[in-house]
């Protein structure tokens, strides 16, 4: 049996380390996930495909994580790199290069990780490929690898949280 990593849209790595430092006033959930992807990464010892915009790295807090993510990984030459950015394109086609890429490569199973990922899936674009990939093969969406709006606590809910009915 092969199973793959596949991690969907890094790139958007930034935006959910902008929303934790919007949300709770610091980075550490994009600096955690991030810590956890590269591991996974690093230490999978099968193929590894990388689904990404491919946005360029900023100098900004925002980016960080994922520029030391990129660092990390670097050393691994056999990651598959498929670009796919969902502004500019449809998921239908992609989802087909994706899975003859797969069927091809010999995968019989995946472990998804990436950003964004809905627990109802109902939404996001680690949701899409999790969701498309379970039609073909068994999959486990990681919860360590995966960044979710619902990971953060916003202001308000804070206040709804200490109010009694």
């Amino acid at each position: 049996m092969k199973e793959a990593l596949v991690i969907v849209h890094l790139s958007s790595l930034d935006a959910y380390t902008d929303m934790s430092y919007d949300a709770e006033g610091h980075g550490v959930h994009g600096e955690e996930l991030a810590f956890e992807i590269s591991r996974a990464i690093r230490t999978h010892r099968g193929p590894v495909y990388i689904i990404d915009q491919g946005w360029e790295i900023e100098d900004s807090r925002a980016s960080r994580p994922r520029a030391e993510l990129l660092e990390e990984i670097k050393s691994r030459k056999d990651i598959v790199w498929m670009h796919f950015d969902e502004a500019d394109e449809e998921w239908g086609p992609f989802l087909r290069e994706l899975r003859k890429r797969l069927r091809d490569d010999g995968v019989t199973r995946a472990r998804v990780g990436g950003i964004w990922y809905h627990y109802d899936e109902t939404e996001g674009c680690a949701t899409e490929v999790a969701v498309h990939l379970r039609k073909l093969m068994p999959i486990k969406v990681d919860p360590s690898l995966v960044g979710c709006e619902s990971d953060f606590m916003w202001p308000e809910d804070e206040e709804e949280e200490g109010e009694e009915d």
